[in-house]
């Protein structure tokens, strides 16, 4: 994978979260951002505009990763 290719991480459990930076990052992806909820995430994949997205199911906040990754899809 070339360094161009943007991701953004939604984990709520923060080691988990790390552990992905850290693989995607190994594998030349530019980590955009490393974010705990719904609602941060909708956010920054509207401003960062990231080629992939990995993002757990269950997440803090009122919005859940299924709910998420609709409301993205809609951008």
């Amino acid at each position: 994978y070339s360094s161009m290719q943007r991701a953004l991480i939604v984990e709520d459990e923060f080691i988990l979260g790390l552990m992905a930076q850290d693989l995607l990052e190994r594998e030349g992806f530019t980590v955009v951002g490393n974010v705990p909820s719904g609602e941060e995430a909708l956010a920054l994949a509207r401003s960062q505009r990231p080629d992939i997205i990995f993002m757990d199911l269950m997440l803090q906040g009122a919005t859940d990763g299924v709910d998420t990754a609709l409301r993205i899809r809609q951008f």
